[in-house]
């Protein structure tokens, strides 16, 4: 995804260079904001993934819960940790998007399209999350108490010990 924002940032520096537009100073800070905050996502991802744990293999011994609950919990609150983790850089990122692609329209669809990639995660959140709902409510107030399901954590290793026990 990282080679893809970079090729999509390039072309976006290449039409801000050919521009003639007359306010060339607003557009200067706003791509200046932007690569900031592409940046700040960036570390704040990074950051994140540092913070990543493997879950406990007894985590759900107390529940009774099947092996798909299992999966629909799983793949929800690792999605919520990951958006909860980078969301002030998210929304940075997002605002200086906007303002990019207002003060330079000439950079709109590539704008986009790099946003599109950027918010993957908010998109897997809305999906995971629609199916952690259909799950009985008893058992998502008692999954939602689970601290260790509130951090960060390896999702494919915390997968095997939890869905596919040994």
């Amino acid at each position: 995804m990282k080679k893809i924002l970079t090729a999509l940032l390039s072309t976006i520096l290449m039409l801000l260079s050919a521009s003639a537009a007359a306010d060339t100073t607003s557009i200067e800070l706003a791509q200046l904001r932007f690569n900031q905050s592409v940046v700040e996502l960036d570390s704040q991802e990074a950051a994140c993934d540092t913070q990543r744990q493997i879950l406990p293999a007894d985590l759900f011994d107390l529940f009774k819960i099947t092996t798909e609950q299992r999966r629909t919990a799983l793949k929800y609150f690792h999605d919520r940790a990951l958006a909860s983790c980078s969301e002030g850089a998210l929304k940075d990122f997002l605002v200086a998007a906007a303002s990019l692609s207002a003060v330079a329209p000439e950079t709109a669809t590539d704008i986009q399209e790099a946003t599109h990639l950027i918010i993957q995660t908010q998109i897997s959140l809305l999906k995971s999350e629609s199916e952690f709902n259909r799950l009985d409510p008893q058992l998502r107030e008692q999954l939602l108490q689970l601290p260790n399901l509130k951090a960060p954590f390896k999702l494919l290793e915390s997968g095997r010990l939890l869905v596919e026990p040994t």
